[in-house]
């Protein structure tokens, strides 16, 4: 269903078709107006040096019938094109095959999953060229205002896309006053005169004077400088400053565009709703990356401290399982031991007593409690509680992740 049209469309419907009459409009903001109502095919604008003016199309005509207005009689509007090719303009005619394949490809957008086509791209005499046929569909008129088709080769083969065009691109937009001179202009790359802040986002503008360019007619003493010097070099073209003006903004991420010029079917006030417009939309591109970037970091944070944590009791496991194998070194050692001393004191007991007798003894003694304190170790393990870790300590068990902050190596 065709959305409603607003309070102020509807108001510039009105007007255009009582004969677009004087003083009703005490500014220019029914332009803006009158390209939406163009671009739903209500009324048809003609813009010529300077000139403004439109009349209705036979659906806006009927539009007004419907809501119980009668428009008023209107002469045929001039030819966009000289006078020799009366026809009026249209767009470039489609092939009637291809309009056939357009309708096709459209239909098949229509039930689409999200709005996306596959095709497969192939090679020969036979082959479909889809270029064509979105191209055809482009042309056809038959795509609703708001959205736009796309066609692109990609790994999967040829994707076709039916894609909303964002809002701010069909937002209505009321023009705003420019005065008529610029005083202190500057180059293309000075700082810029004023900046406006949206949202935490500062974006500069640059206000530059447009120049006029002319064939440069040389002066008789350059002429004689130029016999006469060999260096010397006439100027081809004279620049002279203009009426007309330019605007640059830097900052923040691009939407519309970064420059704005007088045009001469579109002279720059006309555009400043525009450019307030790109303002508020890289504030909020700046907003929403500021959120996004926020978000990440506390990801980042969650996901550093979950890995700490598992370090931690990595490096606990493996400290144990260390302490786990000393503790099985030990108990072998003690078994070895015991055997051992068990063959040194049944040797004992056949030495006769002497010097020699009396230092074995000694000797059984002090292996008797050293193997004691081995026995006891071995015999009572208890699971250890691994010191305080550093830094270095984890390193081995974070992968990427530094043990001083959520950062990668």
């Amino acid at each position: 269903m065709e959305q409603a049209l607003n309070k102020r469309q509807q108001a510039v419907l009105d007007w255009v078709g009582q004969g677009c009459p004087d003083g009703v409009w005490p500014d220019s903001t029914y332009k803006t107006s009158g390209q939406a109502l163009q671009n739903r095919g209500l009324i048809k604008v003609i813009k010529r040096r300077g000139h403004w003016s439109a009349h209705l199309t036979e659906k806006g005509r009927q539009h007004l019938i419907e809501r119980g207005i009668r428009p008023v009689e209107q002469s045929t509007p001039p030819p966009e094109r000289p006078a020799r090719k009366p026809a009026p303009r249209h767009p470039r005619a489609v092939p009637k095959a291809l309009a056939n394949y357009a309708d096709q490809l459209l239909d098949e957008l229509a039930v689409a999953n999200d709005g996306c086509l596959i095709k497969p791209i192939e090679s020969g005499p036979h082959a479909v060229n889809w270029a064509s046929r979105v191209n055809a569909a482009r042309k056809s008129g038959k795509i609703p205002h708001t959205q736009e088709i796309y066609g692109y080769r990609t790994h999967r083969g040829y994707e076709i896309k039916l894609v909303d065009i964002p809002a701010w691109r069909l937002a209505e937009l009321t023009p705003l006053p420019v005065p008529a001179r610029l005083t202190k202009p500057r180059r293309r790359q000075a700082p810029p005169h004023f900046s406006i802040t949206a949202q935490g986002e500062s974006i500069g503008f640059l206000v530059l004077q447009e120049q006029d360019r002319s064939e440069h007619v040389p002066t008789d003493k350059e002429l004689a400088d130029a016999k006469k010097y060999s260096w010397m070099r006439i100027p081809r073209f004279d620049y002279t400053p203009s009426n007309r003006l330019r605007f640059i903004l830097r900052g923040g991420s691009p939407h519309r565009a970064s420059e704005w010029a007088d045009l001469p079917d579109r002279p720059l006030e006309e555009q400043l709703a525009e450019i307030v417009q790109e303002v508020g939309l890289r504030g909020e591109a700046a907003e929403r990356k500021r959120l996004a970037d926020q978000q990440a970091r506390e990801v980042q944070q969650k996901r550093w401290e979950a890995a700490m944590q598992e370090a931690h009791a990595a490096y606990a496991h493996a400290y144990r399982v260390k302490h786990l194998g000393e503790q099985a070194d030990t108990w072998y050692q003690a078994s070895r031991l015991t055997e051992y001393v068990a063959a040194v004191g049944a040797h004992a007991t056949s030495l006769p007593p002497g010097q020699e007798r009396t230092e074995v003894e000694a000797w059984l003694a002090f292996a008797d409690a050293h193997l004691q304190n081995l026995t006891e170790s071995a015999s009572a393990p208890k699971l250890p509680t691994p010191p305080k870790q550093s830094g270095d300590d984890l390193k081995p068990f974070l992968g990427h992740w530094s043990p001083y902050g959520p950062r990668s190596y």
